[in-house]
């Protein structure tokens, strides 16, 4: 039986979806002491919540008030003219029912081109948005867009045996192993960048390319700056038979 709710919480069942995210604001400003900041976006202000809350960024707690935000949020942009720039929430990580990333960020300014490489996409969209390379913010938002380029890309369903041996086949793995357990062997003694991975899959050039040892791997990461997140790769089970240590 799934656990009844923290009685903390309030109950967002009733609100409309169409709800303005006002509304959804208050209601934790009304039950739970949440102090509003008017002078940041809405996304941000999801987070000061999120950690005012203590709601880890994905746990149970924070993918399900996330969603309801989104929501009320998506019934806002459904009825907003072409006029106006509707700033939505920044996508969840690790959601397999969550839009693309970079589409969250579609406007006059920003037009997501789904072939482009992965890192020079997310500088464009850091530029169109002005967070500044280097800064906490651009660092959050590279880390989570990698990672939900990854899931877009390729799942996380690491409980079964297709994906990882899609994953094999991928990186030319041959023979294709026949078990998860042999998958893992395998893609371990594989040194590719993840990054360039996503690259495949996005301009549809192959192979991929792959690294004498995980020493070569760790100075090509490094020199080209194509890092990614250890926090958000040890999410997703496929990713975790990828990683190497980089610093």
């Amino acid at each position: 039986m799934a656990p009844s709710p923290s009685p903390s919480l309030p109950d967002l069942a009733s609100l409309s979806l169409s709800a303005p995210p006002d509304d959804f604001f208050e209601s934790w400003v009304v039950n739970n002491g949440f102090r509003r900041c008017l002078d940041i976006t809405p996304a941000e202000e999801f987070e000061q919540l999120a950690e005012h809350m203590k709601w880890d960024e994905g746990s149970n707690a924070y993918r399900k008030r996330y969603a309801e935000f989104v929501n009320a949020w998506s019934s806002i942009a459904s009825n907003t003219t072409h006029e106006t720039t509707v700033r939505l929430p920044l996508p969840l990580a690790n959601d397999p029912n969550h839009p693309d990333y970079f589409a969250f960020f579609t406007s006059a300014t920003f037009i997501p081109d789904p072939t482009a490489l992965l890192a020079s996409e997310f500088d464009r969209l850091a530029q169109s948005q002005g967070w500044r390379p280097g800064s906490k913010r651009y660092r959050k938002e590279q880390a989570r867009c990698f990672a939900a380029e990854f899931e877009t890309h390729y799942g996380h369903k690491s409980e079964k045996l297709e994906g990882w041996q899609d994953l094999c086949r991928e990186v030319e793995i041959s023979p294709t192993p026949a078990s998860i357990t042999q998958c893992k062997k395998e893609l371990k003694r594989t040194h590719v960048n993840i990054v360039d991975l996503i690259d495949c899959r996005r301009t549809g050039e192959y192979p991929v390319l792959q690294h004498k040892s995980k020493a070569a791997l760790r100075r090509y990461t490094l020199k080209h700056g194509k890092i990614f997140s250890l926090k958000r790769a040890k999410q997703n089970g496929f990713l975790t038979a990828l990683l190497i240590g980089v610093f």
